[in-house]
């Protein structure tokens, strides 16, 4: 008899533990990012000597750290600027910042310039037009008192304000002739807490398959039964891996964007499956071995689907994204759901408690 079955009370147990402790660590990280606040910061500049300090806003691209441009739209932009046009070709020409809508103004060798473009193919026109940097930064910068409250109060205390995460609509400010560049400050425990928080919903939803699992098992183990998974069963706790994400969601995330929540829940029943993988492979039910390992994937697209009628296409294609990286760590941390499903799967004969 193998040590897993000699210790499966143990096993049931340590399942339910290890579960409670990945759904903690969501909480915690969960508590964390709720204590931390944003903050912003309002810097005075003069757009005569530093006119690049324009470049938070959407519409202004600042040649000299911008994305780095080959040789070629260099040359254009340099033409543009001396001649006040280009008309030629310029190679990959969609690829570069003048192929796109949002920008109206270029900062190149220290000078602003609005510029038009046309660009078909490779084929590309450049007009460009020298602004007066005050006058341009005018037509850029919010009115103070359209300003969001937090760079207000951090433009009259010269403080830093706090504001709640988000992107700053307004980054370029002016009052009373002055103009401020309102950008927000560097926190490295919200910037740590950003990179941590998708890894411990994946350690949650991991979790909430071990618990309901361990839990389910020692109960069947307390009842006299060895090995009392079959694949229906399987199915069943995978299945119920999702009302136990959603609960978790709701206690602890409480406010999350939907693709987090309807993600992690379609991580948790993928999880769950890798139990019913073990108990097909155990059966040598191939063809159900081969529908449950595609399944996971199957439900991360869903969700993703589901997620962008929720919040829009792009959380959708972030679901997708983050669902396919967390099926990788799905299928590191709860790989031994496939080992307890192979060792207590039914077997042929019925299975006698130790002793019997």
């Amino acid at each position: 008899m193998s040590l897993l079955i000699r210790h499966r009370h143990v096993l049931a147990v340590s399942l339910v533990v290890v579960g409670l402790v990945f759904v903690l660590s969501f909480n915690a990280v969960g508590i964390v990012a709720q204590d931390r606040e944003a903050t912003v910061s309002a810097t005075a500049f003069d757009p005569a000597t530093e006119p690049e300090t324009l470049e938070p806003d959407h519409t202004v691209y600042v040649v000299d750290t911008g994305s780095p441009l080959g040789d070629e739209p260099r040359e254009a932009v340099e033409t543009a600027a001396t001649d006040g046009e280009f008309d030629g070709e310029v190679s990959n020409a969609q690829a570069q910042f003048f192929a796109t809508d949002s920008y109206e103004y270029v900062v190149f060798d220290g000078a602003v310039y609005a510029f038009e473009s046309t660009v078909d193919g490779e084929s590309v026109t450049l007009e460009f037009d020298e602004r007066d940097p005050a006058s341009a930064a005018s037509e850029i910068a919010a009115p103070v008192d359209e300003a969001e409250s937090a760079a207000r109060d951090a433009i009259e205390t010269g403080e830093p304000a706090s504001t709640a995460p988000s992107t700053l609509e307004n980054p370029i400010v002016e009052t009373n002739g002055e103009f401020y560049a309102v950008t927000p400050d560097i926190d490295p425990g919200m910037a740590l807490t950003t990179v941590i928080a998708p890894i411990t919903t994946i350690l949650a939803a991991v979790g909430v398959a071990f618990a309901i699992t361990g839990g389910w098992l020692f109960r069947r183990f307390q009842a006299g039964e060895v090995r009392p998974l079959t694949v229906r069963r399987g199915t069943v706790l995978a299945a119920a891996a999702a009302p136990g994400m959603l609960v978790v969601s709701v206690l602890f995330r409480s406010g999350s964007s939907p693709m987090w929540v309807v993600v992690g829940t379609a991580l948790a029943v993928a999880s769950g499956l890798l139990l019913v993988a073990g108990v097909a492979l155990a059966r040598e039910r191939l063809w159900r071995l081969a529908a449950t390992l595609l399944g996971g994937p199957a439900l991360l697209l869903a969700a993703g689907l589901v997620a962008a009628v929720l919040a829009g296409p792009v959380e959708g294609v972030m679901g997708v994204i983050f669902g396919a990286f967390g099926l990788v760590v799905v299928g590191i941390f709860a790989a031994p759901l496939v080992l307890v499903g192979y060792r207590f799967a039914v077997s042929g004969k019925p299975a006698l408690a130790d002793g019997q």
